[in-house]
């Protein structure tokens, strides 16, 4: 029962060898933006055996990507892995109107009040 709950990420560490994309595109919109991604569950599919995650990914309440996985855990590190990806490609996040990407100064996803 307990091998059962972790073969996934134990097939994922022997097979592919493991990174952990979401400590990383944390650590570079920190350094880069001051602030930390969040991860939002936006859809659940299929039985509860065999269930799917789908999970948004935003910087600054801006989407940015979208995951997959059959775990949360597994839809956010896919999430990261994919706009980490981008971000090889052009070094830029920007918001919904094409501006760069900034952070609020308290360094957090939040507006102050």
């Amino acid at each position: 029962m307990i091998l059962q709950c972790f073969q996934d990420d134990l097939n994922t560490i022997l097979h592919q060898g493991y990174r952990d994309y979401k400590s990383e595109l944390q650590e570079y919109t920190q350094e880069k933006y001051g602030c930390v991604p969040t991860y939002i569950v936006v859809r659940e599919r299929g039985p509860d055996h065999e269930k799917v995650f789908e999970v948004e990914l935003a910087i600054r309440r801006q989407f940015q990507g979208l995951g997959a996985g059959k775990s949360k855990k597994e839809a956010e590190q896919d999430a990261a892995r994919k706009v980490l990806a981008a971000l090889r490609t052009t070094e830029l996040l920007t918001d919904s109107s094409g501006d760069p990407l900034t952070c609020p100064e308290n360094g957090l996803n939040v507006q102050p009040q």
